[in-house]
Parts: structure tokens; C-alpha cells; sequence
């Protein structure tokens, strides 16, 4: 068996939100890092034989700024 994947970035989507007129709380200026990606197949909980290869992709970063990824499946 094959497996393929493909990564694209994805620009972050924002929702429109109310403002007020209230004090500023500015962002920390952090380093976000570098996003680490991995896909690996699955062994199954108990031991029962799968149909299908059951892949499980994870992702994280290199640094504490970053927060996450939005991988589709």
C-alpha cells in the first residue's frame, strides 16, 4: 500500500467580532517555531484485525508560540 499526502497552508480564518472602547491588552510577541508533522499507522486498541489501515496524523511545534494546525482528513 501507498500513502500520499499532500500539505497545503491554509490562511486563518477570523470571525467578525463586537469592539469596545476598552483598554488594550497587546499580544506577547512570541516565537512561533517551526510545525512538526507525523503520519504513522495505527496498531488497533485490543486485538482484533482491522479491514483497512487505520492512519493516525499528528502535528506539533518547535516552540512555544505555536498553537496549532488544522490538518483535513
Amino acid at each position: 500500500m501507498v500513502l500520499s499526502l499532500e500539505c497545503v497552508r491554509l490562511a486563518a480564518g477570523t470571525a467578525p467580532v463586537s469592539a469596545s472602547a476598552g483598554r488594550v491588552l497587546p499580544a506577547p510577541d512570541v516565537v512561533t517555531g517551526t510545525t512538526l508533522l507525523a503520519a504513522f499507522e495505527a496498531p488497533p486498541p485490543d486485538d482484533s484485525v482491522l479491514s483497512v489501515p487505520r492512519v493516525t496524523i499528528v502535528a506539533a511545534g518547535t516552540q512555544p508560540g505555536w498553537r496549532r494546525a488544522a490538518l483535513l482528513y
